[in-house]
């Protein structure tokens, strides 16, 4: 009986981790010219997203701002640009892929296989009790930080070796106000989001 709670707190979790639906998916395709990038969301975006073309200096060359419902079909002329390697991000509230691009002098290569996709953090504060949820694939060290308005480190966790994070905190002690959640982790950069309690 044990074994099947677990299991059905498991599958449970699992289930409304990424039930608020799934990341942008971004298609990064080069122009059969060879000199240009075309950027296509594959279907209407879920979510508000962000998506940008970065140097190797992360200098931003490009940004497209998305509203819930949208989509991205555009060409890009990249010839301009001098070789080397560039970026293009997408970042909603559930995720952030990265699609490298590089430039030569004779052509564009963007190979869909070196993309990655970094979920984040869900941190949801109802009534009194904060609840963070993180996918951690790599199983690295993840810490939880929760400060005040001005910085003062209220609460700190640090967990390693979990492929998911699902972890709990009861607020009802703090005073009314503006606190800073911040989660840090191996594969992510930080996350930092303000929550107000009441």
């Amino acid at each position: 009986m044990k074994t099947a709670l677990s299991l059905l707190f498991f599958i449970t979790f699992h289930l409304s981790l990424f039930a608020s639906g799934n990341p942008i998916e971004l298609l990064v395709q080069v122009d059969p010219s060879g000199r240009a990038l075309i950027l296509q969301t594959a279907a209407p975006v879920k979510h508000a997203a962000t998506i940008r073309i970065v140097d190797a200096d992360g200098r931003i060359l490009h940004t497209s701002q998305l509203t819930v419902g949208g989509r991205l079909n555009r060409k890009f002329n990249l010839a301009a640009l001098p070789p080397g390697e560039y970026r293009v991000t997408a970042r909603d509230a559930v995720a952030e892929s990265v699609h490298p691009v590089t430039i030569s002098s004779q052509d564009i290569v963007a190979d869909p296989a070196l993309a990655t996709r970094n979920y984040l953090p869900r941190v949801i504060l109802k009534e009194d009790l904060l609840t963070v949820n993180y996918l951690n694939p790599e199983g690295g060290k993840v810490k939880i930080r929760l400060a005040d308005q001005v910085g003062n480190e209220l609460m700190r966790e640090q967990l390693a070796g979990h492929s998911t994070i699902h972890r709990a905190y009861n607020l009802e002690r703090l005073p009314a106000g503006a606190y800073h959640v911040s989660v840090y982790a191996t594969d992510l950069p930080v996350y930092s989001t303000r929550l107000y309690v009441d």
